[in-house]
């Protein structure tokens, strides 16, 4: 029974070959999860300041009027706005009134 040296040295090195590569395999996807790893840490970190700034401006909204406050606004508004043209147009009768005490005044000093 004679072994064949040369066959078993051939059968061994295929047998380092497909070790050696299923260690490169092995080693790329490990160094790929790596990457992937710090890409979300970085997701992470982004999503905590972005998280921070939605409860600032979640925060800041509490204290802005409402639409209940806004119709109320308007409502104050719209009736300034009726006072205003109220008086205007009491204004314009005073000035109607004293244009005609004027011309009355005007005409009667020019009868003495």
């Amino acid at each position: 029974m004679d072994l064949d040296y040369t066959a078993m040295k051939f059968w061994f090195d295929v047998f380092l070959s497909v070790c050696l590569l299923a260690s490169i395999i092995h080693n790329w996807l490990s160094n790929k999860h790596r990457v992937n790893k710090e890409e979300i840490e970085q997701v992470n970190g982004a999503v905590i300041e972005l998280t921070g700034r939605v409860l600032r401006v979640e925060t800041q909204m509490k204290s802005a009027p409402t639409h209940t406050d806004l119709s109320n606004i308007y409502n104050r508004m719209n009736i300034m706005g009726s006072d205003v043209s109220e008086m205007t147009g009491s204004v314009k009768a005073m000035t109607t009134q004293l244009t005609l005490i004027n011309q009355h005044l005007i005409s009667k000093g020019n009868k003495e």
